[in-house]
Order: C-alpha cells, then structure tokens, then sequence
C-alpha cells in the first residue's frame, strides 16, 4: 500500500501538448447529408415525392449560397481588420527590436504575400507573436527579427555561427518552412554539421513525414527542449505554449501565475473580439 503511493505522488507530469486540433469536414459533412435524408423522407411522408425532391435539391445549394456570402461579406473582412490592427501593435512591440541583422537568437518569418487572398484567411502570426517577443525580452539576450525571409536569407542564417537559436514563425510542416506560398525550403537542406545550432523551435504546423529541423541541426541532448509534436498549430495553441514558457522563466505560481494567464489571454483576444463585435453590429446593420 505504502508503495502504491509513493508511485502515485512520483508520477511523472503529463507534457503538455500544443497541438491544435484540425477541422473534421468528414464528420461536418456526414452529418449535413444525414441531416437532408432525414429531413427528405419526412417531408416525404407528409406530402409528395416532387416537393421532397424539390427540398433535397434546393437546400445543399442554399446552405452554399449563404456560406458564400458569410465567407465573402463576413469572414473575410474581420480577418482583414483583425490583421491589420494585429500589424498596428506588432510593430510598436518592434519598433526597438533589431531586424534583419544577425544576433545570438534570431525569430525567422516568411514572406507577407498581400496580394493573394489566401494570406488573408491564414497570416503567417496574430497576436502570438507579441508573447514570443516578450518572451525573448525577459530572457536577456540579444534579438532579432527577419521579416519577409527568402530561401537566401534562411540559408544565410543557418550558416552564421553566431546565430544560436532559431525561432521559424509561419507556416510550414514537419520536414519543411514556408518561405512563401510557391516556397517550401526543406529541412534536409541543413543536413550538415556547418549548420549546427543549440536550439530551434519551429513555430508552425508540424504534420507530414520527414524529419524535423532540430533532428538535423541540434545536438540530441537540446531535443527535448525542441524537438516539436506531430500535428496542426494555431495562434491559439502558440500563444498558450508562449504564456507557459513566461510563467515557467519568471517562476510564477499561485495567484501571480493565474494572472499572467489572464493578462496574456486578454492581450490575445482583445482585437479580434473588438473586431467581431464591431463588425458584426456593421454587418448585421447592413442585411436588416
């Protein structure tokens, strides 16, 4: 008995994971058709064969019709303003931050493509970026910024042996950062001890095969540090993986870790909720 709680109290902590998980339209889907069946053969048993075809037909193209225009007239231009206002503080947090030059610890992010609609509906960072920012701050050590990176520009970085850590914010994969929607630079690339590194965290989706940066470019003994899990992230996920880092730096417990949670949720939520709102009163003033 006196064993059995020693090994309950010496349990080891569970890691906390940081992956998101991804949409299930298969599920989404199954559901929508079972949903029209269902609704087809009551009205079929309750009036005639012409008008349940008529529903079974008419409703899928309505449903469409109205996601269109929730995509076109809604979706998107809070995605649009919530970047742009996003963008707004990001620099104020970047106005001192070095950039583009080489440092000890260095944030890579690809390119801004603008001109495609698909940036818009998936920016390379939200507001995660603030906390990634704060969290180098604390640390103490010199910092950088690459904005708008390129394939030279990662090789560059990689290659500097005065750059000791790497942060890769974006997109990407497990094997893979996207430069930008055309680029994928793969990790195997570095498959060299001249581009060895102590840390790199890559700061995007880590799905697919293929071996990670780290495996590549960080000695075994830094893996568990950075070694990063199989499977999707988002801004939400990012930002709760930065808040745990914070706390655990500066040592917070109690009252003054619930806080810093609170402080950073807030921080991350505060323009899209003002934006959703805001625009959503617009919106809705517009249809009615």
């Amino acid at each position: 008995m006196k064993e059995r709680i020693l090994k309950l109290f010496n349990r080891k902590k569970k890691k906390k994971t940081y992956i998101a998980k991804a949409t299930d339209w298969t599920a989404i889907a199954y559901w929508v058709l079972v949903l029209l069946l269902c609704g087809y053969f009551i009205i079929r048993l309750v009036s005639t064969e012409q008008i349940a075809a008529s529903f079974l037909i008419s409703i899928p193209a309505l449903i469409g019709l109205l996601i269109g225009i929730l995509l076109i007239l809604f979706f998107l231009p809070v995605k649009l303003l919530n970047f742009l206002l996003t963008e707004m503080v990001l620099r104020v947090h970047l106005f001192h931050v070095p950039k583009n030059i080489p440092a000890e610890t260095v944030v890579v992010i690809g390119k801004n493509e603008y001109s495609k609609p698909s940036f818009w509906v998936a920016p390379n960072y939200d507001m995660e970026l603030v906390l990634i920012l704060d969290y180098l701050r604390m640390k103490g050590k010199p910092f950088s910024v690459y904005y708008e990176s390129s394939v030279e520009t990662l090789d560059e970085i990689m290659a500097d042996e005065k750059i000791r850590t790497v942060f890769l914010v974006g997109h990407g994969r497990r094997h893979g950062f996207v430069i930008d929607k055309n680029t994928v630079v793969d990790y195997c690339r570095y498959d060299d001890p001249k581009y060895g590194k102590d840390f790199v965290y890559q700061i995007h989706c880590n799905q697919g095969k293929g071996k990670s940066l780290v495996e590549y470019v960080v000695p075994k003994e830094n893996w568990k540090e950075c070694i990063p899990e199989h499977g999707y992230m988002s801004s939400l996920t990012i930002a709760q993986m930065f808040t745990d880092k914070i706390i655990e730096l500066k040592q917070l417990t109690g009252f003054r870790e619930k806080l810093t949670r609170l402080q950073y949720t807030a921080l991350t939520m505060i323009i899209p909720v003002i934006v959703l709102v805001c625009w959503g009163y617009i919106f809705s003033s517009m249809v009615v």
